[in-house]
């Protein structure tokens, strides 16, 4: 299991602050940014993106069921991508991903599974890395795990224009298993469609704290 996000310590970055970082690692030289992943609606079609700011695919402000707050990512693996750079900046250092994660068990015998999280600039892989591998019971069996994902980034200069990708899949090892990702960045309980989530108990939120190189 990898460490905890608290486990590191950080430092809260004053209001205004140059770039705008959420927290500063100083011992790294990093500035780091947390982003929320959800859905939008542009021209009627789900996207999956990143940004700093909660936002809702709802502008009645309520989503309650449905790929709006979660996805099937062991049918189609699903790519949030940050808006393209405006300047160009420097990625490095331990992008911390926290998210949770269902198990749904569609058949008799006991089965496994886990998920990819990975990287990218534009099209090209920078890093990747796995959840463990959990265990579920037979049918009609569900499980939620609420993940902190390490994933550490070589020094990667984006330019003008470059985007900023984390795609998840959901991996069956053994048997028949459906695995659904959770992206509600107002953290809402997810209770009326199985599995039901908890909030408080599992988060529903999507979030990525990405480690930008300080320009001093």
């Amino acid at each position: 299991m990898v460490p905890p996000i608290q486990s590191k310590s950080f430092i809260k970055s004053s209001e205004g602050s140059l770039a705008s970082y959420d927290w500063t690692d100083l011992g790294e030289g990093t500035g780091i940014v947390e982003l929320y992943g959800f859905t939008n609606d542009a021209a009627g079609t789900l996207g999956y993106i990143l940004d700093k700011n909660a936002m809702e695919l709802s502008q009645e402000g309520i989503v309650a069921t449905g790929d709006e707050v979660r996805t099937d990512i062991s049918t189609t693996a699903t790519t949030f991508s940050l808006n393209a750079f405006n300047m160009p900046k420097v990625i490095k250092g331990i992008c911390y991903i926290n998210f949770t994660w269902i198990l749904r068990n569609n058949a008799a015998p006991v089965a496994t599974a886990k998920v990819t999280v990975a990287i990218y600039k534009n099209a090209s892989l920078l890093v990747t890395g796995d959840t463990q591998t959990f265990t579920i019971a037979a049918a009609p069996a569900t499980t939620a795990h609420t993940e902190v994902v390490a994933l550490t980034i070589p020094i990667t200069n984006f330019k003008k224009g470059d985007i900023f990708k984390v795609k998840f899949t959901g991996v069956q090892v053994t048997g028949n298993i459906t695995v659904f990702l959770h992206h509600d960045p107002y953290n809402k309980d997810f209770t009326s469609t199985t599995p039901n989530v908890t909030a408080a108990t599992n988060t529903t939120r999507l979030r990525v704290y990405v480690p930008f190189r300080i320009d001093v």
